[in-house]
């Protein structure tokens, strides 16, 4: 099945490898060794803005956390929190 879809759908196929390596230049890991103290940040890997990255500091290393907000929540960059009203960049 996936050999059929390659054959008649290379143009998607292109199209997606683009969007990956785009997704793939954003890493939370990445985002949070320019962090200097702990706080939320906008996850731009999820477009719905259903999650968020927590980012602290451990043994002098920077870690990233993932956090998904409740259900009906989406998290507000400029609050730093989720909340129900739903960002308007957010799908």
């Amino acid at each position: 099945m996936w050999l059929k879809a390659l054959i008649l759908i290379p143009m998607l196929l292109v199209q997606i490898r683009i969007r990956c390596q785009t997704a793939q230049e954003w890493s939370a890991e990445k985002a949070c060794l320019e962090v200097t103290r702990p706080g939320s940040f906008e996850n731009q890997n999820d477009p719905t803005c259903g999650s968020y990255v927590f980012c602290y500091m451990s043994n002098g290393s920077s870690m990233a956390l993932v956090f998904f907000c409740t259900e009906n929540s989406y998290h507000d960059a400029t609050l730093g929190a989720c909340t129900t009203k739903k960002p308007e960049k957010c799908i």
